[in-house]
This record gives structure tokens, sequence and C-alpha cells, in this order.
């Protein structure tokens, strides 16, 4: 798996490539994209790649790195969702 920077990962995430950086914290497996081993985007059965909302604007706030993440992944997303609605996908 390549070791790469935050921002190169969500495009590897984005051509459907895994990838990760040095400390292991942000990573994708080509379809999910995960902070912290925390599911922060998936990639639907159309390709669409979806970001769930774990922002501090957002009442799922988590922690601050992983808002970091969430905003670096937005670039690439086709759609964002609250992460409650991941029932309707």
């Amino acid at each position: 798996m390549k070791v790469l920077s935050n921002r190169l990962i969500v495009k590897e995430w984005k051509n459907n490539r895994p990838a990760k950086n040095r400390n292991n914290t942000f990573f994708t497996d080509g379809k999910g994209l995960y902070s912290y081993r925390l599911l922060i985007g998936t990639t639907s059965s159309t390709n669409y790649k979806i970001v769930y909302d774990y922002t501090k604007q957002s009442d799922n706030f988590i922690s601050q790195t992983t808002s970091r993440h969430v905003h670096y992944a937005k670039s690439s997303a086709d759609f964002f969702l609250h992460p409650e609605d991941v029932k309707i996908i």
C-alpha cells in the first residue's frame, strides 16, 4: 500500500486505489476512506464517492483530526451526508 500525504490519499480514494499516511491514521482500501478506523467515506455501487459529515460544524464531531480528514475528502466527494443517513445508501 502506498504511503502518502493526507491530500494525496483522497486522490487515491477517488481513483479506487489503496493508500495510507505514515501514521496509519488516514487510509483507504480504494472503496472506503477511514480516519482512525472510522469510516468517513464510501464508494457506492455506481462508483460515487460519499463522505460523512464528522466535522466541527456537525453534531457528529469526533475530533479535530477526523474533522480535517473529512475536509480533505470533501474535495473528491460526489455527495456529503450526515452519518445517520447511511441506511439510505
